[in-house]
């Protein structure tokens, strides 16, 4: 990561010190105690110049948001926990493979402690079982010659899988790792994404930077090699998908959420019902752009003849979308025809689809 100085002398007036420069001054306005949402930016330049941003997503009275109480950026607005450190149980399981207390050859074995670890139990007790049955069962169950020729390891990852626990979760007072935000970094909470998410906006249009490469050299995959060692070269991307098009714009909060881990497929971000019939298609066969929902190829590309009432009266000069539903496509029921035929609201209502009497398919 590009660090920078805190002043000219000590390095540049770059990367993410520049917050800190002695000449530089950013106040703000936050709207919680934890500092978690903050509408409100003003920096002053060493230079004279300044700029206050404000955040799109803020809908209240601006003269008030301005008129609030301020506080001046310093170390701690980042730093904001340097010891009482509750880790995340991704990133907890990962040191613990790395430090060999978590065999990294047990096949599944992040997935398994870290779903298990992400489970709220009501107690230690629960908690302890909870890790024996889950972990336990799934090598005896899934892998049974792992278990059998490997059990010291797995039971070593119950009780690494015990430890991280004892060391961040804490039922009784209802404290685990997602109680207390970490400002430092952006994987897990926000962080830097409090201001620089793209929608903080200045009078003159300028909007506080997104681009990684202000704070990032851009990091390279590849295989585990111990601490201090020289690292090869990769060609394999540095993010495991390729993020185009509004993925781009995602923050890392949003899918590396603390402790879970991010989704695997299209469906776990965009709720699309497994069921629905186009979900046994692949995405990319209708977003033709890809990775963003718009646009889509267009439907006679598949369905050149669209029979039936399809042709009839103004539905040949109607998106396909005005009826149907994306991923479900069917429709059902009166309502999507009742949008246009308002006058057939009381016709036959009592008969249920229209499609029970009006054949689209010819």
């Amino acid at each position: 990561i590009k660090t920078g100085g805190g002043s000219g002398q000590l390095g540049e007036y770059a990367g993410i010190h520049w917050h800190m420069i002695t000449e530089n001054k950013v106040t703000y306005v936050a709207l919680d105690r934890r500092q978690q949402e903050i509408p409100w930016i003003k920096s002053s330049r060493q230079d004279g110049t300044e700029d206050v941003y404000i955040s799109t997503d803020y809908t209240g009275d601006l003269a008030e948001l301005g008129s609030r109480e301020k506080r001046e950026m310093d170390c701690m607005d980042c730093h904001n926990r340097p010891t009482h450190i509750y880790e995340p149980p991704e990133a907890a399981v990962d040191k613990a493979m790395a430090s060999h207390f978590i065999s990294r050859t047990l096949p599944w074995v992040k997935k398994v402690v870290v779903d298990a670890l992400v489970v709220e139990y009501p107690s230690r007790e629960k908690a302890y079982e909870g890790f024996q049955t889950e972990i336990a069962t799934f090598y005896r169950n899934q892998y049974p010659e792992v278990y059998k020729a490997r059990r010291a390891d797995v039971e070593k990852a119950i009780e690494t899988t015990i430890s991280i626990y004892d060391r961040s979760v804490f039922p009784d007072m209802k404290v685990n790792w997602k109680t207390y935000a970490s400002n430092i970094g952006h994987r897990n909470w926000p962080g830097c994404f409090r201001c620089h998410d793209g929608k903080h906006v200045a009078e003159s249009g300028k909007v506080l930077t997104t681009e990684c490469a202000t704070c990032h050299t851009m990091p390279q995959r590849g295989p585990l090699a111990p601490l201090g060692a020289m690292m090869p070269g990769s060609d394999l991307p540095w993010h495991p998908m390729e993020l185009e098009g509004k993925h781009e714009r995602t923050l890392c909060s949003q899918c590396h959420a603390a402790g879970y881990r991010p989704p695997n497929d299209c469906a776990e971000c965009h709720k699309i019902d497994a069921s629905a019939p186009m979900m046994s298609m692949a995405c990319a066969d209708c977003h033709v752009k890809k990775i963003e929902a718009q646009p889509v190829t267009a439907c006679q590309k598949c369905h050149a003849d669209r029979p039936g009432l399809h042709l009839a009266g103004e539905h040949p000069d109607l998106s396909c979308m005005e009826c149907h539903r994306p991923h479900v496509w069917g429709v059902s029921g009166r309502e999507t025809c009742l949008a246009c035929h308002d006058d057939k609201m009381d016709h036959n209502k009592e008969e249920g689809a229209c499609a029970d009497c009006h054949d689209f398919r010819g």
